[in-house]
């Protein structure tokens, strides 16, 4: 078996034929994953590489963990896809989904994998994938050619490729592409568009001003500068270690004053392999120079304890300064409810942002999300969101979701940075955009003094005639209570559609999107109430900020007396199942987290239902997944809780 990427051929096996045990089909060169006769759809990055498997800068011990992450009945153990001896993975719809990790390409690679075929793919997934070599056709017909032994035209993996990620792949990955461009044997992408004035959505004038020409449009590629970025511990080591193999040193181009490095995601833990991951970023931020004001301690007791990375950036970024931000996680849009571009990437553009001050970046397909309406009383923006993940999926895969419309203005800032915070799962996306609202300017005069015809030129407006594929017009004023059952967000229903109402171990109010907001709705929940016996209630503030604001308004004693857990420290834990509660083999709970997929939270056959934080309280309370009726007998308390609280 060989291959050699660049070659008008590439050969991956034999038509040696066996079957393993479990779930998973190995025929020749080829692994198929499968269920009922069917290739499994939606297999996230955390079912390529858990959390657990991830804490590591051996490259050795990702390939040996590679898919460990699926149920266990796929019978896929430590170094089980190493020993194959398989070169191509198949899969359905949508592989590669969730979180941005790097790791899920390199376990890939490492455990011998030299190509993915499924029907569709996670975005982040599919760029990384192209950044590091490891090839992705949605052909998934190629299998039946590879297992008769013959070799596949390396075309056939480029061709649903735009004109730049043909030219890193056929350059052997990025840093080789960026070099090529440096010595001139390759020019620099140029804009089809030639800077004429053309329609834009909002999106696309965030494009066309960091870019400085007066119009882009889909499909454009260019050299994007970039002016802030940030990682934190378990994804930043591969960065540096990019930055290693491909200069020898660790390069900076960036100013050190725009990168920011936190310990945030595992502040928590107590996984034995923190310790030395944490040691290596501090020593890789006295490498790279940066200011202590830009590193974050995870714990108080260090002098840290400032927040969950977004949420923190999202306080303390000033838009006036920088335009583009790239970090090493899913949930960087929750940034995009600011007038800025925020993108998630892989380690390995995170490391060229720091070394060359610019990436590679096409300019991708936008849906627009048209609001409309008022929430009711009592109902969250989760339940909009669950709705929307369950029904409005697009079998075309968009890059960037734009929010607009008059009910954007009924909203607070809060509840739409968890809107651009969830694009990942609620629609497949990797960006979040948002025009002009009326939280968001208010935000920017109060935060940074800036006025509000300059806040409102900040944010813009689409332009009238401006392309999208695809628009949704959602009413907010006819949300109902909705609620997520275990495996996924998408996995949503109508809770009066819930048949099951299981017992819940544990609760939780705990990641990157739980604001003010979301604590307020809790607290109107519990007041006066008490957590269920055998019911934990767990809940951690996303920032100090937010910390502070719900101590001055009394929450923290509301939550308190209520029996739940509040953990004073912000960082992610449970979220991600490290450490803080995670759950445990057989547990069942309910979340207002962003992810509930197996194994997310912890152990891989917990089960773990999620809605808003009014039904995540709830259900803290009536120990039990709640029914409908359950819900609707609490909203008149509920509600005059809140209206209280306004």
């Amino acid at each position: 078996m060989s291959e050699v990427i660049g070659s008008r051929e590439i050969f991956f096996g034999g038509p040696e034929i066996r079957k393993t045990e479990g779930l998973t089909v190995a025929i020749g060169g080829v692994i198929r994953l499968m269920k009922d006769d069917f290739l499994l759809n939606d297999v996230s990055t955390d079912q390529i590489i858990r959390v657990a498997h991830l804490l590591t800068d051996d490259m050795y011990s990702l390939g040996q963990r590679a898919l460990c992450g699926l149920d266990p009945e796929y019978g896929i153990g430590e170094g089980d896809l190493k020993r194959s001896g398989k070169r191509v993975l198949v899969a359905g719809q949508n592989f590669g989904r969730g979180s941005s990790r790097e790791q899920a390409v390199w376990a890939l690679k490492e455990a011998g994998i030299g190509a993915v075929l499924a029907p569709s793919f996670g975005p982040i997934f599919r760029k990384n994938a192209a950044m590091l070599g490891l090839l992705t056709a949605e052909d998934v017909g190629l299998a039946e050619i590879i297992e008769k032994g013959e070799s596949v035209p390396l075309e056939k993996f480029l061709e649903s490729k735009d004109g730049m990620t043909r030219q890193i792949i056929l350059s052997g990955g990025l840093f080789e592409y960026l070099k090529e461009i440096k010595a001139g044997r390759l020019a620099r992408p140029k804009l089809r568009s030639k800077g004429g004035a053309r329609k834009m959505n909002i999106y696309e004038q965030r494009i066309a001003r960091v870019l400085g020409v007066n119009g882009v449009e889909e499909g454009d590629m260019a050299l994007l500068p970039v002016d802030e970025v940030y990682s934190y511990v378990g994804l930043s080591g591969l960065a540096r270690q990019a930055l290693l193999e491909s200069y020898g040193m660790v390069k900076r181009k960036l100013p050190a004053e725009d990168i920011r490095l936190y310990e945030d995601h595992f502040a928590h833990s107590t996984w034995t392999e923190i310790k030395e991951l944490t040691s290596n970023q501090r020593e890789w931020a006295r490498e790279l120079n940066i200011p202590e004001s830009n590193y974050f301690r995870g714990k108080k007791s260090e002098g840290g304890g400032a927040g969950i990375c977004h949420r923190e950036r999202l306080e303390n970024l000033d838009p006036r300064q920088s335009q583009v931000v790239l970090a090493t996680d899913s949930h960087t849009p929750t940034i995009g409810a600011l007038p800025i571009l925020a993108l998630p990437v892989g380690s390995t553009l995170l490391a060229a942002g720091i070394a060359e001050q610019e990436i590679p970046y096409d300019i991708g397909k936008v849906m627009r999300v048209e609001l409309s309406g008022k929430l009711p009383w009592g109902l969250s923006i989760r339940d909009a969101q669950l709705e929307l993940a369950a029904g409005t999926v697009s079998e075309s895969p968009v890059a960037v979701v734009e929010y607009g419309g008059v009910g954007l203005d009924n909203l607070s800032l809060d509840q739409v940075v968890a809107l651009c915070n969830m694009v990942p799962e609620v629609f497949g996306a990797e960006v979040a955009v948002t025009e002009s609202f009326t939280a968001g300017v208010k935000y920017l005069k109060e935060r940074w003094g800036i006025d509000e015809e300059e806040g409102e030129r900040m944010y813009g407006l689409a332009q009238p005639g401006c392309k999208y594929e695809r628009v949704i017009k959602y009413d907010l004023g006819k949300v109902t209570p909705w609620v997520a059952r275990p495996g996924s967000p998408n996995n949503a229903v109508p809770l009066s559609s819930l048949n099951v109402h299981p017992k819940i171990n544990k609760a939780y109010l705990v990641s990157c999107t739980l604001g003010l907001q979301d604590l307020k709705e809790a607290a109107a929940v519990v007041s006066g109430m008490k957590v269920a016996e055998g019911t934990r209630l767990i809940i951690v503030p996303s920032s100090d900020r937010v910390r502070q604001k719900a101590e001055n308004l009394g929450l923290w004693n509301v939550f308190e007396e209520a029996g739940a857990e509040v953990v004073y420290e912000s960082a992610c834990g449970p979220c991600i199942g490290a450490g803080l509660g995670a759950l445990e083999k057989g547990e069942v709970a309910i979340t207002a987290s962003n992810r509930n997929f197996p194994g997310r939270m912890g152990h891989i056959s917990a089960e773990v239902y999620m809605g808003g934080a009014i039904l995540t309280a709830l259900g803290a309370i009536l120990g039990h997944v709640p029914r409908a009726d359950e819900f609707l007998n609490q909203m008149p308390r509920i509600e005059k809780n809140l209206k209280q609280d306004e």
